[in-house]
């Protein structure tokens, strides 16, 4: 049986000690996609830890087989920000991890399809930059805010152009 390390290492005491500061820990999966060696990784982390798993900046997706695999160790993580999934994998790693896995799409293209297949919730980088008041929590209102951010940012020729876009809007918004 693989044990994991205590809640304790997720705490910290607070600035002047009379307090407990809980956090959370985000690791992104890196290195070839081996389900093994993502295991061991997976093994190392403390309680309440996210993963980070985006194919083109680690090679380690987290995807059904993992999740599955990590649960019958007793290491599934906390959650994870997973990008690049497509409908289908939300559900198959929604069924495979469980009700209480924290699972972020990384894509807010699609966000009404997303959280029936079983995400969590949506990262909405398109939103990050703060131009206009946030919308209402709603599905559609937030689909209508992020569709005209996305269509401008895939105008963009890579991805440095599209965070630098990001970061000069979110500077703009606080000047």
């Amino acid at each position: 049986m693989t044990t994991r390390n205590t809640p304790s290492t997720s705490r910290q005491q607070g600035d002047r000690g009379a307090s407990v500061v809980e956090f959370a820990i985000i690791v992104p999966l890196q290195g070839p996609h081996d389900p093994q060696q993502t295991l061991a990784v997976l093994r190392t982390l403390p309680l309440n830890s996210f993963v980070y798993s985006h194919p083109v900046f680690g090679g380690a997706i987290f995807d059904a087989g993992l999740a599955a695999a990590a649960r019958d160790e007793n290491v599934l993580p906390a959650g994870g920000k997973l990008a690049k999934v497509s409908i289908g994998a939300i559900r198959a790693i929604r069924e495979a991890a469980g009700e209480t896995f924290a699972l972020w799409d990384g894509s807010s293209r699609r966000i009404r399809l997303s959280l029936a297949a079983g995400a969590t919730g949506i990262v909405a980088t398109p939103l990050s930059a703060f131009e206009h008041p946030l919308p209402t929590k709603d599905v559609q209102s937030l689909q209508a805010s992020i569709d005209p951010q996305q269509a401008r940012l895939d105008t963009l020729p890579d991805r440095a152009t599209r965070t630098q876009d990001l970061l000069d809007r979110a500077a703009r918004s606080y000047a």
